[in-house]
């Protein structure tokens, strides 16, 4: 593990073709930053994972359009995600098990939201979703025991929610989730 407050310096890496990464050990900030992609992480584990920095925030930089998969999943410390509007779309379980996320604005700009993306975050309060998805994977925001509110942006052609923070399709004809709190 490293260890905070040691001798204060940022650690960099590539995480896609035009992408990086810099995690400055001081405050705990992972910044990815660059053009396109991140790569996926299904067969290998991401770098600031493998060498087990103590990310508590992620901000992603404008620029990056695409968040890998299981990119930031069972990042323990993780505690707030800061994404630019250039993302379109956020990977399959790509912030699963992040136990200390507590709530997340996903930005305008965004389309798709794969499966689990945010699934089991135990400490995730509310979730706003801007009216650009249009695809929202299985499960997104299962197990999430302390959600209260999905909030969907009113000019959403795909979805909707209701005064108590349920998600459902545009017609509210398909009840997709009712946050875990209520019941």
């Amino acid at each position: 593990l490293f260890a905070l407050g040691a001798s204060a310096e940022t650690v960099t890496g590539d995480c896609g073709k035009s992408v990086s990464w810099s995690f400055d050990t001081e405050t705990g900030t992972l910044t990815i930053s660059g053009t396109g992609a991140m790569y996926d992480y299904d067969e290998v584990t991401p770098p600031w994972q493998e060498d087990d920095y103590p990310v508590s925030r992620v901000v992603v930089d404008y620029g990056v359009t695409y968040i890998g998969k299981n990119a930031f999943a069972n990042s323990e410390m993780l505690e707030s995600v800061v994404m630019s509007e250039s993302i379109t779309t956020i990977g399959d379980n790509a912030f699963s098990y992040c136990d200390k996320l507590t709530e997340l604005v996903i930005p305008q700009g965004v389309t798709d939201i794969g499966v689990l993306a945010f699934a089991y975050c135990d400490q995730l309060g509310a979730v706003t979703i801007p009216a650009s998805v249009t695809n929202l994977g299985f499960g997104a925001f299962q197990g999430c025991r302390r959600l209260e509110s999905i909030r969907v942006d009113a000019n959403s052609a795909t979805y909707s929610s209701d005064e108590h923070g349920v998600l459902f399709n545009k017609e509210k004809t398909v009840l997709i989730q009712a946050p875990a709190a209520m019941v």
